[in-house]
């Protein structure tokens, strides 16, 4: 009786174990998602930003692009597929080309 109660309990944590990974995964998952869905909210702000020759909103959201920001970089952004950095440069955006260029 003893041992079968045991049994139960290491049972009952192993399950209490694997629904709390299953949440932490699902948890990291959503996570993820959103940070992805931010990401990409920037990057049309930047887009945005750059055409409409809002140079301080384009710094900030390529700011916040951090270490992603090189990925997006590649992206066309405008017409004829041009890049954000042919945007800047064709609407004299200097901290922006220079903020491209460092990414």
């Amino acid at each position: 009786q003893e041992r079968a109660k045991r049994e139960r309990e290491e049972k009952l944590a192993r399950e209490a174990e694997e629904e709390a990974a299953r949440r932490w995964e699902l948890e990291r998952e959503e996570r993820e998602a959103r940070e992805a869905r931010e990401r990409e909210e920037a990057w049309a702000a930047v887009v945005q930003a750059v055409l409409g020759k809002d140079e301080d909103l384009a710094l900030d959201r390529l700011a916040f692009l951090g270490d992603y920001a090189p990925e997006f970089l590649t992206r066309h952004a405008g017409p004829g597929g041009a890049s954000v950095l042919h945007l800047a440069v064709c609407r004299d955006l200097g901290r922006v080309i220079e903020a491209v260029l460092e990414a």
